[in-house]
């Protein structure tokens, strides 16, 4: 048993739930009520807890994932009681032994706040992401399973010690390799670090890698890494994250982030090469050991999938060093040498890297066991159960991160997937198959897939015609089958349901790699040792090396990833006041173009919320980074601010193929044909895998004026104010009660026929960023006005929020444009927030005659 991977693992997951909480209890353990207004009628509400002076509420709107994750209440209100505690009353309303709670910040709350949609994902601020507000508190099922860890590693423990105690048969040998052996595995070693290690920075961060970037490198403590985890990049296990994390003091650039990843690569070689020994010792016997070894090892250090993701930050050649480690710990276990505690680490460090390891896990074992009853009985089980049950205790503690983060998931980051359309609406499972193949075998050109496809099928058949080569045989083949089977179900059913389409990823199954080179390996060595027999071998081996070389040497050399890098800086160079930019399709959840769009001199310093937010250091008067994952794109073009867009979208190939839909790009296309006014194509430029264009509003265009919450025509702030607004905290891509004034906050507003006095209701409220309601007192707020060029004001107003008129001149029948400035605050005092409540126009009083 391999107790120090499983006290790692629980240390761990025990440091999250000691954690200090930054979000409190999550809408489960919240109470639904209602809240009573002024005047009588009520608002339904989340409050998080009762029998207290004091409690956050937040309004329950529209559809909102993140809203399922504690982030309402941080994103809320504070309802209080002078006298007495928070209670319901026989009709469910929130009360304060019958008198109704004070409200603050004091804004207008609408009657039905579930007619506002929002953002699926919370608001951002610069810097460290504030991890634990979407992250469901995971105590309640930390706690069985910790407890199920220790009655397992106990269980495990009991098991070793009740093993027979025969000596299992005795050690292998050394290795005994000769001079050339030697040489030549340098030599591939060298050439297989040289590929991927030259040129690691060349190309930019692409969609699936910045994930890991975001959260490995996103965070100030390993703690917040693990934290966000899950709750920022889908359902990843956490030790690649932990891995890079290690590396931040050197910085974020491209060539740090792969470096793990290329390491990882680089070790396998040296760990195949002592599997193929292995296997080729027994299947061919001594004499073949070294050939089918350096045969393997020569394969895999060519092979372009496993160069390609070795120079990528995702964690894919991480875990298949790992399933290399788990199959050379399991061919020991087979021929009863050892290797459970091999096979059990390897196991339990593929799953913290990957959680697909877990299939091959769980046929090594079940192969492992069978060859246990096979030679000794039932009896001869004990070792490999108390390893399993030892990998198993690991792995447990990790349980509720994982199922939390899948639910999470499955309603954030992949519902987007699935409602964007990123993935592919059909899909064949003969030319996937194919692929599969021709990626296995490192083929690329048609004709040489053809042959190598024909060959190794041929060399197949002369693998097999030995049954005493079938246990072998079968621990690198069984693995591959079953996970073929799997998919070809999983797809079909559970994965076609999650992200609403087909996605072709040889990524996933990378972990199988070692096992199939090597099935490769050693059916080259299967023919008989007749001239036909070995210069059909020579042949192949030198089709698959020669044709896999090509691509891989070029990969040092040649871009292929989506050049967002360039993309960011042509935008950012030419973008200026009034312009967007629309970046789609956000398919991992958060784009690299914040990244990029920074200066090179910044990047280091920037943290999580900076890459997913326009930065304030940007002065350009852009209005934002947009993309559909955090508002539709047809809100985004209703803004009266927008003045031209630009669109970056991908065509993003992989290996030959096209790697997403193109309905998300289509549907850019849809909202600016169908946007108010209209847009047009005036420019366009098309780098790799990337397209940017940029387009021209045809005509200036304001929407329909809503209604102030008295039923006045004007925007009641925080809710239906979108079109009408820039630079408030929140953006408009959230609906909360108030919006809060910042620098550059502006409103552009169209004026109904025979308004008079336009009329701001706004107040003080404490400093903070948008997501915490407000707490502590809020010191009186003075600011003025910029209507349409000429100054109104000043102004002071109060906790109690207080309402200002401004007169109306004839010239401002066209429409008027309002610009915030703060006065200075007084010395001693508390700085405070300005939110605006509503704006209304107030027309002309209709004459009796």
């Amino acid at each position: 048993m391999p107790p120090p991977l499983f006290a790692t693992a629980a240390l761990l997951i025990a440091l999250i739930a000691v954690a200090p909480a930054r979000a409190t209890e999550s809408p489960s353990a919240a109470v639904q009520t209602l809240l009573p207004l002024e005047g009588g009628p009520t608002v339904p509400v989340w409050a998080d807890r009762l029998g207290t002076r004091a409690a956050r509420v937040y309004p329950r709107g529209g559809s909102s994932s993140y809203g399922d994750f504690g982030v309402p209440f941080e994103a809320g209100l504070v309802a209080s009681c002078s006298t007495g505690t928070l209670e319901l009353d026989d009709a469910g309303i929130l009360t304060c032994g019958g008198q109704r709670p004070r409200v603050t910040p004091a804004v207008t709350l609408p009657s039905d706040p579930s007619a506002f949609a929002t953002s699926p994902v919370p608001p951002v601020k610069a810097g460290p992401r504030a991890v634990g507000s979407v992250s469901r508190p995971r105590l309640p099922g930390l706690v069985p399973s910790l407890v199920g860890a220790a009655v397992l590693a106990l269980v495990a423990l009991l098991l070793s010690r009740l093993r027979p105690q025969a000596p299992e048969t005795k050690a292998d040998p050394p290795l005994a390799l000769s001079r050339v052996v030697r040489l030549s595995l340098a030599g591939i070693i060298i050439v297989g670090a040289g590929l991927r290690l030259w040129n690691l920075g060349l190309e930019p961060l692409e969609q699936n890698e910045f994930t890991y970037v975001m959260t490995a490198f996103g965070h100030d403590s390993g703690l917040d890494v693990l934290l966000d985890v899950n709750a920022m990049a889908q359902t990843h296990a956490p030790l690649p994250h932990l891995i890079q994390y290690a590396l931040s003091p050197l910085g974020t650039a491209e060539w740090v982030t792969r470096l793990p990843m290329a390491a990882a690569g680089i070790l396998t070689l040296p760990v195949l090469f002592l599997l193929g020994w292995r296997f080729g010792r027994r299947t061919f016997g001594d004499a073949h050991a070294a050939p089918v070894a350096l045969i393997a090892t020569a394969l895999l250090a060519a092979s372009p999938v496993h160069v390609w993701y070795s120079r990528d930050a995702s964690p894919y050649a991480l875990v298949t060093l790992f399933a290399a480690l788990a199959l050379l710990g399991a061919e020991r276990a087979t021929r009863g040498r050892g290797g459970r505690v091999l096979l059990a680490g390897a196991s339990v460090l593929g799953f913290y890297t990957h959680y697909y390891a877990l299939h091959l896990t769980l046929v090594l074992y079940a192969l492992v066991l069978i060859g246990d009853i096979l030679r000794g009985g039932l009896r001869a089980t004990l070792p490999t159960l108390a390893s399993g049950l030892a990998a198993a205790a690991a792995l447990l503690p990790w349980l509720p991160a994982f199922l939390a983060a899948f639910q999470w998931s499955e309603g954030h980051s992949t519902a987007y997937q699935r409602d964007a359309g990123v993935y592919h609406p059909s899909a064949s499972v003969v030319t996937d198959g194919l692929d599969v193949v021709r990626l296995l075998l490192g083929l690329g050109l048609p004709g040489a897939f053809a042959v190598g496809a024909s060959m190794a099928a041929v060399l197949g058949v002369a693998l097999l015609r030995d049954r005493a080569r079938i246990g072998a045989i079968l621990l690198l083949a069984a693995p591959i089958a079953w996970f073929a089977a799997f998919e070809l179900v999983n797809r079909e059913t559970f994965l076609k349901s999650l992200y609403g389409g087909y996605y072709f990823g040889i990524r996933y199954g990378l972990f199988l790699f070692p096992g199939a080179v090597l099935l490769v390996a050693l059916a080259l060595r299967s023919l008989p040792g007749s001239h036909i027999g070995r210069a059909l071998s020579a042949a192949t081996l030198a089709l698959l090396l020669g044709d896999a070389a090509r691509q891989s040497a070029a990969m040092p050399f040649t871009a292929k990833k989506p050049d967002v890098a360039s993309a960011a800086v042509l935008v950012t160079r030419h973008a200026r006041d009034g312009d967007a930019i629309l970046v789609g399709p956000a398919v991992f959840y958060q784009h690299p173009w914040h990244y990029y769009a920074a200066p090179p001199e910044r990047r280091d310093a920037q943290r999580a919320g900076d890459w997913m937010r326009t930065p304030d250091w940007d002065t350009s008067g852009v209005l934002g980074v947009l993309t559909d994952l955090v508002e539709p794109w047809s809100r985004s073009l209703s803004s009266a601010f927008v003045k031209r867009v630009w669109v970056v979208d991908h065509t993003q190939h992989l290996f030959g193929r096209r790697e997403f839909s193109d309905r998300p790009a289509a549907a850019i296309d849809a909202a600016l044909a169908n946007a108010p006014g209209g847009f047009t194509e005036v420019w366009r430029r098309d780098l790799h895998d990337v397209r940017v264009r940029l387009f021209e509003r045809t005509s200036a265009v304001l929407a329909p004026l809503p209604t102030a919450p008295d039923g006045r025509p004007g925007l009641h702030m925080g809710w239906n104010d979108g079109p009408f607004i820039r630079g408030t905290d929140p953006s408009t891509a959230w609906t909360r009660p108030g919006r809060r004034v910042r620098a550059r906050t502006e409103l552009q507003l169209p004026v109904p026929s025979g308004a008079l006095t336009l009329t701001l209701r706004a107040g003080a409220v404490p400093v903070g960023p948008p997501l915490l309601a407000p707490t502590g007192p809020a010191t009186p707020v003075t600011f003025q006005v910029v209507l349409n060029g000429r100054t109104v004001g000043p102004w002071t107003v109060t906790a109690d929020f207080d309402t200002v008129d401004i007169p109306l001149l004839p010239a401002d029948r066209g429409g008027v444009h309002l610009r915030f400035e703060l006065g200075t605050r007084p010395a001693g005092l508390l700085p405070s927030d300005l939110m605006l409540d509503w704006v209304a126009f107030t027309p002309a009083p209709t004459t009796r005659g």
